[in-house]
């Protein structure tokens, strides 16, 4: 699972993208963006859903169904007992 190689303007090498949500509506949650060469890969990281394996091994509630923008996520292990906490309402 390479990750994406940059000199902070161009993409040198292609990885894979891992985001945070930003907007705070899911804490412990990130956002992956499998690369180009994931099909490609074998073995228990490589094709499309390999990210997922490695996340799901390593204790994390995953998704593996693409979001809009070719994204999937997974939750932190500490986030999964409550992965869509509600804000109480003031």
């Amino acid at each position: 699972m390479p990750p994406i190689h940059t000199d902070g303007v161009h993409e040198l090498r292609p990885g894979f993208q891992v985001m945070p949500d930003d907007t705070g509506h899911f804490p412990g949650w990130v956002f992956i963006k499998p690369d180009p060469g994931a099909k490609a890969r074998t073995g228990f990281a490589g094709g499309d859903l390999g990210y997922l394996a490695v996340m799901r091994w390593a204790g994390w509630g995953v998704i593996p169904e693409r979001l809009p923008g070719d994204l999937y996520a997974a939750c932190h292990p500490d986030q999964r007992g409550n992965p869509f906490p509600v804000t109480p309402a003031s």
